[in-house]
């Protein structure tokens, strides 16, 4: 074997010995509570059908987010070298709580009549979130750390609609990412205290709902008509939360 491959190995197995011999690793629990905010942008169609082939119009009443109570619980490995543990590396499951919805109103009618419409109401609930992150990290002080976050979420997305002609209820699990930012202070050699704020995002969510038109009578002598039409709702949900929350490590 080549001497100088030789040497270059046992030189790279050295370095990684020593720096696996001064990786030092804290484990730890949490919890926390704040508040949080919940957004979703909807949408409507008749699914592979142009609703002005119908004559008709879908005017989005904007989603309105709502605040809401939120809690959270989380648990974590913290990596440093003992050779510059100024800077960390957190791998943290994390799991998310909030009862806060997201409302909007779709009015489905003819154009341009608008008073003859049907109002289609949703709410979005983020029940829960379980998320896996990495949180990369820097103490300017023994006793501060300022940290990021960058991670995969998965929620659970509940549904509701109403004014359609059945209602629709449906849960979601989708997978999403989750990103934030925090500090930490250091009470008690074992208890710090965390302040976060959190942003996760999902793709976009689609429920077959069922909407009933009234068609205003042409001439007016004429009765008028009830139109039933399969409609595909669509919606891209954010949440924003901000945490307060103790951190012990083991």
């Amino acid at each position: 074997m080549d001497s100088k491959k030789l040497c270059t190995g046992l030189f790279l197995l050295t370095a990684v010995n020593s720096a696996y011999a001064g990786l030092t690793t804290d484990a730890y629990v949490g919890a926390g509570i704040g508040g949080a905010f919940v957004n979703s942008e909807t949408s409507l169609s008749a699914g592979p059908l142009d609703l002005k082939d119908f004559g008709i119009s879908a005017l989005n009443d904007s989603s309105l987010g709502d605040n809401g109570f939120a809690g959270t619980m989380f648990a974590g490995i913290d990596f440093a070298l003992s050779q510059c543990d100024a800077f960390v590396l957190g791998l943290e499951a994390k799991a998310d709580f909030n009862n806060a919805e997201a409302n909007s109103n779709l009015l489905v009618g003819l154009d341009p009549i608008i008073s003859e419409v049907t109002a289609i109401s949703t709410r979005v609930n983020v029940k829960n979130a379980y998320s896996l992150s990495l949180l990369p990290g820097y103490h300017p002080t023994e006793d501060l750390l300022i940290y990021g976050r960058a991670g995969a979420v998965m929620g659970e997305i509940e549904v509701n609609t109403v004014g359609a002609v059945s209602y629709a209820s449906d849960t979601f699990h989708k997978l999403g990412g989750q990103v934030g930012a925090g500090t930490e202070y250091k009470l008690a050699d074992n208890l710090s205290l965390r302040g976060e704020y959190t942003y996760s995002f999902y793709p976009t969510i689609y429920q077959d709902v069922s909407a009933s038109v009234n068609i205003p009578p042409s001439p007016p002598s004429t009765p008028g008509q009830s139109l039933s039409l399969p409609l595909e709702q669509s919606y891209r949900v954010n949440t924003s939360a901000i945490n307060l929350g103790l951190k012990y490590t083991f």
